[in-house]
């Protein structure tokens, strides 16, 4: 798979993986775009994308913390007719390269806790990634939908065990300066 990242808004980019974002995640459910626009703008994030044959495959958005060695994934999807045939393990697996050699020892991902069979399988999917759950399940005021925070190290001296509400930080520092981009 063919890697393309971007820390500046890169319309060409966009318009590649617009419909796979859009397609993988409800409108209430993912960022406006001006959102992500203004997360790249004020350098607060990557927008990541793969290729198949030059054919966009998979993409991700990701956001930086205060804490430099940490990243959020904030978003990744596979394009549908692409989904169980392991493009979503080889670009996530992509991402975390890319992540180590730009000097992030950690990801952190946020993942719906409620027990539902879709719920658990994307669990599974990060599972298979190399991400590890954390127990504690954190309710937003603003989304019904109860999440956990699962995480990767990416460097010896990030492999140890993590508190959910500490990594939940990480998520809402990201969060909080995204959403005050609008």
């Amino acid at each position: 798979m063919e890697w393309r990242t971007t820390k500046v808004w890169d319309e060409s980019l966009w318009n590649d993986v617009e419909t796979i974002y859009h397609r993988s995640f409800e409108a209430g459910g993912r960022k406006k775009d001006s959102i992500l626009r203004g997360v790249l703008r004020e350098g607060l994030g990557y927008l990541h994308a793969g290729y198949r044959e030059g054919t966009p495959a998979a993409m991700a958005f990701s956001g930086r913390t205060q804490d430099p060695t940490v990243l959020v994934v904030d978003y990744l999807a596979v394009r549908e007719d692409l989904r169980g045939q392991g493009a979503g393990m080889e670009f996530a697996r992509l991402l975390a390269g890319w992540a180590g050699k730009q000097g992030y020892s950690l990801l952190v991902i946020e993942v719906e806790a409620e027990e539902t069979p879709v719920n658990r399988s994307r669990i599974r999917f990060w599972e298979r990634c190399g991400y590890r759950p954390t127990g504690y399940v954190h309710q937003y005021i603003w989304v019904p939908e109860p999440y956990r925070a699962m995480y990767l190290p990416l460097r010896p001296e990030a492999d140890r065990p993590y508190e959910g509400e500490d990594l939940f930080r990480f998520i809402n520092q990201f969060h909080r300066k995204a959403y005050r981009l609008r």
